[in-house]
Order: structure tokens, then C-alpha cells, then sequence
């Protein structure tokens, strides 16, 4: 009966480390599972992760910048009739696109733009009609008249907010009003930027 008994414990303890070994080889597969799924997580994470910086890398990337400022270093004298308005003193011309020669603004981004100008009249009885101009089609105009109180001095100017496609042109025109003549002194300027590209 002993013998019994001891073999009876002895079964049942055999089967519970049977089940036991069972469980525990469950466990270690599950812990590997688990093991596997966490290193494709991070895998997954890490290309997330670069996937971001690149993303973040091109849309880190600057803005194309353009802007300008010229000025003339001397009066313009009895402007003529669709005269281009040439500014030889170029403050400032990030780009390149502002001509002192032509006195041209030529675009090689397309994008919103914004220009202002200020024109300086210096002769008491002349009248400038200043047009700033997109491709030779009038955008916005100026008007001055010098005054004679403020020893002939007037300013006149205008700003626009104007769509540019890749070469268009913009400048300042002199439109000749009646027979009135303009000149105008060296503090007129001409300035213009990219607000922001296509």
C-alpha cells in the first residue's frame, strides 16, 4: 500500500513537471515572441524616426529669398515720355534679379511679390506720373506735383501686391501728364521682395 501511494505521488508529481515544463516552454515562447515583436517595433520606430528628420530635413530647407532696394545717386532731368526710370545705386539686391542697367526687376521664381516706390519731385512746376508696370501693363500709379511752398520738394508712391511668373519684368515708368515735365532728385527709391513662392 505504501508502494502505491509513493507511486501515486510520484505520477502526480511527474505530471505537474510535465505541466509545469509545459507551461515554462510556453512562457519562453511567448518571452521570444515578445522579444521579436519589440525588435521589429523598434525597427519599425527607428525608420519612423529617420522617415522624420528626412521629412523635416526638406521642409527645413530655406525659401528661396529675393529682395531689392535701389536709389538714384543723382536727379533725373526732364524725364521723357515712357522713360524707364533707371536707379543706379543698388542698396540692396538679394538675388540678383534688380538691373541698374535697365533698371528692370526680372524674376526667375514664380511667386507673390511686393514692390513700393517713392518718388521725389524737386522742381516746383513739374509734375511727375510715375506708373509701376508688369510687363509693360500698368499695375498701380504715383502722382506728384512740386509744391512750392516746400521748396519745389513732393514725394509721391505707391505699393503693390502682384503675381510674377518666371521672367516677368517690373518697373517704373514716367508717363508725361499734359505738357508738365518731371525730374526728380536722388532720395526716390525703388524697392521689392518675394512674399512667397509658388
Amino acid at each position: 500500500m505504501e508502494v502505491t501511494r509513493s507511486t501515486e505521488i510520484t505520477g502526480r508529481l511527474q505530471q505537474e513537471v510535465s505541466v509545469l515544463k509545459a507551461d515554462n516552454t510556453n512562457q519562453l515562447n511567448l518571452i521570444k515572441h515578445l522579444q521579436n515583436e519589440t525588435e521589429t517595433m523598434h525597427l519599425e520606430n527607428r525608420k519612423q524616426r529617420l522617415l522624420i528628420q528626412q521629412l523635416q530635413d526638406k521642409s527645413g530647407l530655406s525659401p528661396p529669398h529675393v529682395a531689392f532696394t535701389a536709389q538714384n545717386t543723382f536727379n533725373l532731368n526732364n524725364l521723357g515720355n515712357g522713360q524707364t526710370i533707371k536707379f543706379d545705386n543698388i542698396v540692396t539686391n538679394v538675388g540678383g534679379r534688380y538691373s541698374a542697367g535697365t533698371g528692370l526687376f526680372t524674376t526667375d521664381i514664380s511667386g507673390m511679390y511686393a514692390f513700393t516706390f517713392v518718388i521725389r519731385v524737386f522742381e516746383y512746376s513739374h509734375i511727375c506720373w510715375i506708373d509701376l508696370v508688369k510687363n509693360d501693363q500698368r499695375v498701380v500709379i504715383s502722382w506728384a506735383k512740386g509744391d512750392p511752398e516746400q521748396y519745389g520738394y513732393e514725394n509721391g508712391g505707391n505699393f503693390a501686391l502682384i503675381h510674377l511668373s518666371k521672367g516677368d519684368n517690373v518697373w517704373l515708368k514716367y508717363i508725361q501728364y499734359k505738357s508738365f515735365v518731371c525730374s526728380i532728385d536722388d532720395l526716390s527709391t525703388f524697392s521689392g521682395f518675394l512674399l512667397y513662392p509658388d
